[in-house]
């Protein structure tokens, strides 16, 4: 036998008001650290760093960031999470500080900044020409010891040149030049690194030596 049961379905239409809860305080937190990543290394001259701001934890429903640095300039990124600050060669060898202001935070929340510092590389110094050595006329046994200094500076530093500037006129400077030469070879210096130049010919005979290392200008 086979028993059917009538259910009926009954209908009801109810109206719902939503009013705002005045006595209900919202539920707000702080965040639990903010911080700020900076570069990991030296920066370049004229090359960007890139900083970014770290929010953990707390509430963030309208998160902004102010960003602010001590030097460079910010290029990009304000008022986002993370920001480009060019640099220059007026920073070189300096450091570069971006500090981040967050904003949207709870009323509560008054720890809401965090800094960063880059490093940006310092300016190679050129190398410059130096003076050795400056001496009057001498003969060829006394230049032998005297430019032993040379011989030195040339073993020191494989890379330099010598400049060998005689001044003078006449018999007395070229005699001088040959025994400049002869006390060249005598010491067996390598002479493709030594520049003899002819210096001021109004001037009495004297010579001057100049060491001028790789990548440095000739002394004029």
């Amino acid at each position: 036998m086979t028993m059917v049961a009538d259910f009926a379905v009954k209908t009801q239409t109810q109206t719902i008001t939503v009013v705002e809860c005045p006595d209900c305080i919202p539920v707000c937190e702080c965040p639990t650290s903010i911080t700020v990543t900076g570069p990991s290394a030296v920066t370049l001259i004229n090359d960007s760093m890139t900083f970014t701001a770290n929010v953990s934890g707390g509430t963030q429903n309208n998160t902004t960031f102010n960003w602010t640095v001590d030097k460079g300039t910010i290029t990009s990124g304000q008022g986002t999470s993370t920001i480009s600050v060019a640099t220059n060669a007026d920073i070189a060898g300096q450091t570069v500080t971006a500090t981040v202001q967050v904003g949207g935070l709870c009323d509560q929340c008054t720890q809401n900044t965090a800094s960063s510092t880059g490093e940006v590389q310092a300016e190679e110094k050129k190398p410059i020409s130096r003076q050795l050595d400056e001496f009057g006329p001498l003969q060829a046994d006394d230049l032998k010891v005297r430019l032993q200094n040379l011989q030195v500076e040339l073993s020191n530093d494989p890379t330099a040149t010598a400049y060998v500037i005689t001044s003078g006129s006449g018999r007395a400077k070229t005699r001088q030049v040959n025994n400049i030469r002869t006390a060249i070879r005598f010491l067996r210096l390598d002479e493709s690194r030594i520049r003899i130049v002819d210096g001021d010919a109004s001037a009495p005979v004297g010579t001057v030596i100049w060491i001028t290392p790789a990548g440095a200008e000739p002394p004029q």
